[in-house]
């Protein structure tokens, strides 16, 4: 192994012994009795570190090696300085604690309890081997997420340039500033998939912290972060770069210490919740949707006990919200003349389209019936076949169209799919049965909080399917309610139900749960296209395999010593892995949209003149004239096109 392969490795080693290091002292400084709260406030501390440096090197073009370690060795330097000073319990205690918020005195419970522990930290080995082994690969992320990362990195600031594919500029961006990070101190994108797992990591922390604050025993809490890891989608997308599991976490934080605002009314408190909440917007704009409930819960319960004084946590949540969202929305209200996304993109033949064009008691009905639906999913095609009969019949009665254009994604179709472990599509049928029978039981549970706990998620899925058009991959929208149900679920089920059969069930979703750990449909550990086996190029076009050979060959078809690239793609092109094609190949490749028409053709560079362009074959020109030159087609097998100057078409490929 060479050295440059140790570096991820090491930047790894050092960003987790950091995080435990300002986790500890942070502990230690406030006396926090409990670790977990410690964790969440030093996961929202690195939050704002990765948005506030983010912005901050922008400002001078330092998005590099040197801006980014200096910024982070400055941040770490500050969080010790200013609380190692202060009092606390012993490095030892602080290491100590977890195992014994789990400690019970019943000999066969602490057993069971001890099976369980080790079970869920193999979970989380599996997934961090997954992850630093397995190359990114999702669909997204190779048109939209990790494209905007290599373009930030290239021009050294996160400001937006001129691109075929909008959503690579008005899409929440905190997640793709914490990938951008890693990946510019580890040299490579092998750290790419751990944002999400981290993210998965502080939400096993924190749902048990949730647990606690509804009353629940050691067992229970416990109990609520084994639900969150054995959740199918949850498995499937900690090692993606998504960014729904970043969302669920920042969801977590702010759901954690809203609770805990109701409970102390510090400024502490509130200053947590508005930052976790800040970030969560900065992440996913559907966090704003899950979130409302929680945030009405909070401040009536507030405005209850403060009266006069609610300005203070309005003033501080608010404050923290908009500071940390002001740098996206100013770029967004530069170039759309407004602070939010355009929420559509259009071509003569794709409408993406996300919000709903009818907002009625027949919308919304109609996608909950479908977006329930998809939860169910089974192995069983006759099952699922019947099931979608019924809701298309449940449909033609109350005269709807299950597949109405006004509240329909574009070119999808209603059905119930088979169950598989893809982490766009999977669901999570186990996990569903669990939350239905626990809101049953809830009914009879004499809990005002947690019935408010379930009135905000029950509220926050009826405002997802109101707003946002049925599309047939929102099971992976839905995974933040779904990770913050556990917790709700989990301390329902152990009051009415023995603790041995709830045992029984988890253990259970354990063991179900390894089939998505084992066979991830995108980053198998076994089976055809095993992460151990694949070349790691071919990884990357796992879920579009067809795209290989035609993106190699292309790649084949630059002119020798051609570094500067032009893309004329669609808006649903894949661009990733030109990048890392040209990399492999020796090229540190300059890329830049040419051609744009869109709104961000503002920001097109007129100097830039490529040695190549790259574009999809739905272009069926011979030739494109750029800046006055001309370049012709060299390649073409679709779905990509190679053109080379016009004084450069005659030299052989490479």
């Amino acid at each position: 192994m060479t050295i440059y392969s140790f570096r991820p490795v090491v930047v790894l080693a050092v960003a987790v012994i950091a995080f435990l290091g300002c986790t500890m002292v942070l502990w230690r400084a406030t006396r926090e009795q409990d670790w977990r709260r410690s964790v969440l406030t030093c996961y929202i501390i690195w939050g704002v570190f990765v948005w506030l440096f983010s912005e901050m090197l922008s400002l001078f073009d330092l998005i590099s090696f040197n801006g980014i370690a200096i910024s982070w060795v400055i941040g770490i330097i500050c969080i010790l300085s200013f609380f190692v000073r202060k009092g606390g319990g012993s490095i030892q205690d602080f290491f100590r604690r977890p195992f014994e918020t789990y400690r019970l005195s019943n000999s066969f419970d602490s057993m069971m309890l001890k099976i369980m522990g080790a079970c869920l930290v193999l979970i989380v080995c599996t997934l961090s081997l997954i992850a630093i082994v397995a190359a990114p690969n999702n669909w997204d992320s190779m048109t939209y997420h990790l494209a905007r990362v290599m373009h930030w990195q290239q021009n050294q600031d996160i400001y937006f340039y001129p691109t075929h594919i909008l959503r690579q500029l008005h899409s929440a961006p905190w997640a793709e500033m914490a990938i951008l990070h890693l990946q510019i101190l580890s040299g490579n994108d092998r750290l790419a998939n751990f944002v999400q797992l981290f993210a998965m990591i502080g939400c096993l922390i924190g749902t048990s912290y949730i647990a606690k604050l509804f009353g629940g025993d050691n067992e229970v809490q416990l109990f609520s972060s084994l639900a969150v890891a054995t959740i199918p989608m949850g498995i499937l997308q900690s090692t993606s770069t998504q960014n729904d599991y970043v969302a669920a976490l920042w969801l977590v934080c702010f759901v954690s210490f809203a609770m805990v605002s109701i409970q102390e009314q510090k400024l502490a408190a509130y200053l947590l919740a508005g930052i976790s909440l800040g970030l969560a917007l900065l992440t996913k704009p559907t966090a704003s949707i899950f979130a409302a409930p929680f945030l009405v819960w909070m401040g009536l319960a507030l405005l209850k006990k403060l009266r006069g004084a609610i300005w203070k946590p309005v003033l501080v949540i608010a404050s923290a919200i908009l500071l940390i969202n002001s740098g996206f929305t100013a770029r967004n209200l530069s170039l759309y003349g407004n602070p939010l996304d355009p929420m559509e993109e259009t071509t003569n033949e794709l409408r993406y389209k996300y919000t709903n064009d009818t907002y009625n008691l027949g919308t919304v009905t109609s996608n909950v019936l479908r977006n329930i639906m998809l939860q169910i999913g089974t192995p069983f095609d006759g099952f699922n076949d019947l099931l979608t009969e019924i809701i298309e019949n449940l449909h033609t009665i109350l005269g709807l169209n299950p597949n109405d254009p006004r509240n329909t994604w574009f070119g999808s179709t209603f059905s119930v799919g088979h169950l598989t472990w893809h982490e766009d599509v999977a669901s999570n049928p186990w996990h569903f049965l669990i939350i239905v029978i626990s809101l049953l039981l809830l009914l009879r549970f004499r809990n005002s909080q947690a019935r408010l706990y379930a009135a905000s998620l029950l509220a926050g899925f009826v405002l997802f399917s109101l707003l946002l058009k049925w599309q047939p991959w929102h099971s992976r929208l839905l995974l933040p309610l779904s990770v913050l149900a556990m917790p709700l679920s989990m301390v329902v089920l152990s009051h009415y139900i023995r603790r041995r059969i709830v045992q029984s069930i988890l253990v259970l979703f354990i063991l179900l749960a390894l089939q998505p750990l084992l066979t991830n449909k995108s980053r198998p550990i076994f089976g055809e296209g095993s992460i151990f086996i694949e070349d790691r190029i071919s990884q990357y076009f796992m879920n579009q395999p067809g795209l290989e050979t035609p993106y190699r060959k292309a790649m084949a078809h630059i002119p020798v010593n051609c570094s500067r690239i032009g893309l004329l793609l669609e808006i649903d092109g894949w661009e990733y892995p030109i990048w890392i094609l040209g990399k492999v190949s020796g090229q540190y490749l300059t890329v830049e949209h040419v051609k744009v028409e869109n709104v961000s053709k503002k920001y097109t560079d007129l100097d830039f003149k490529p040695c190549a362009i790259f574009a999809t074959t739905q272009n069926t020109a011979e030739q494109i004239t750029l800046n006055g030159e001309i370049y012709l087609k060299k390649f073409e097998k679709s779905p990509i096109s190679v053109f080379v100057p016009l004084n450069a078409h005659t030299s052989s490929p490479k």
